[in-house]
């Protein structure tokens, strides 16, 4: 459910410049339309022929960045962006895009700076602060990550990137009673996000409350109602199965994730349920063969 930064640039992209009182270009408009729709060479040239005649229209060379980092050119966008932060110093979503560029050519601490500059000049610019939360977990410092993706979803409280990213830091800080809340809350947004559903039904067997196992149970049984063949849903629900020492169903469950991975011999769970079902002296497929002698013998 994690969203690249290649997504989060374009949300909002006008938006802050809007909330500052700044009046947005409607030639801006159509070429980060056209930057969306992946117009890329369209977008450019237009970009490209109104700075010919105004080369400090910062919102265009805004948009001219956008278009050069879809097209995959992050050091050019980023001149592109200095140039106009140049014309324009309190352009957040200048600086935002600028953090973007910068962090998916690994400059963390140029990014970090930018999206800091990005929140100065609006403090509400919740994408921004969910991008620098990013920066700051993945440099160690998960405090003041959950600070701004709190912030963030205070601002929005409709933003379910922000929570899944503070369900999943406290449930790897094993602070369940935190990531519940959280998980649910991306929920009641996205309840068809079945990711979602089994770190919550994970969560809930974690926190060891009255009842665990069955919200768990529930959890991961929606996340294959879902998907039905959701293998992350599947095997979740066969170990809470067998926790619960419900061998014949979690063998069963077992086994049609097994089944599903037969082409992944090399995935992470389908060597799992091997292990498993050695431990327990289970040959999988034995119930097909039998049926197979048997029709042979008739």
């Amino acid at each position: 459910m994690r969203k690249p930064l290649e997504t989060l640039l374009i949300l909002g992209m006008l938006v802050a410049a809007a909330g500052c009182g700044r009046r947005v270009d409607p030639r801006a408009e159509d070429i980060y339309d056209l930057v969306v729709a992946n117009e890329i060479d369209q977008a450019v040239a237009g970009a490209n022929a109104i700075l010919a005649d105004e080369p400090d229209n910062a919102q265009i060379r805004n948009v001219l960045g956008l278009a050069l980092y879809k097209s995959g050119d992050a050091e050019g966008s980023i001149e592109q962006y200095l140039e106009a932060l140049e014309d324009d110093s309190k352009y957040p979503e200048c600086w935002f895009n600028l953090g973007n560029s910068y962090k998916v050519l690994g400059r963390a601490q140029e990014a970090e700076n930018a999206f800091e500059k990005a929140i100065e000049h609006e403090k509400k610019f919740d994408v921004a602060r969910l991008n620098l939360g990013i920066i700051y977990r993945d440099t160690g410092r998960p405090d003041l990550a959950l600070e701004q993706w709190r912030q963030a979803v205070k601002d929005n409280d409709q933003f379910d990137l922000a929570y899944l990213e503070i369900g999943l830091l406290e449930s790897q800080r094993g602070n369940v009673d935190a990531a519940i809340p959280a998980f649910e809350r991306v929920l009641e947004l996205r309840p068809t996000a079945k990711q979602v559903r089994v770190h919550l039904g994970n969560a809930y067997l974690t926190s060891g409350r009255d009842g665990a196992s069955q919200l768990a149970e529930n959890e991961y049984r929606a996340a294959i109602g879902i998907d039905p063949e959701y293998v992350d849903g599947l095997y979740s629900l066969a170990v809470a199965l067998a926790a619960q020492e419900r061998h014949d169903e979690a063998l069963a469950t077992f086994e049609k994730v097994w089944r599903l991975t037969l082409d992944r011999p090399e995935h992470p769970i389908h060597k799992r349920i091997q292990d498993y079902f050695k431990t327990v002296g289970y040959t999988p497929g034995a119930e097909d063969a039998e049926g197979d002698e048997g029709t042979e013998s008739g």
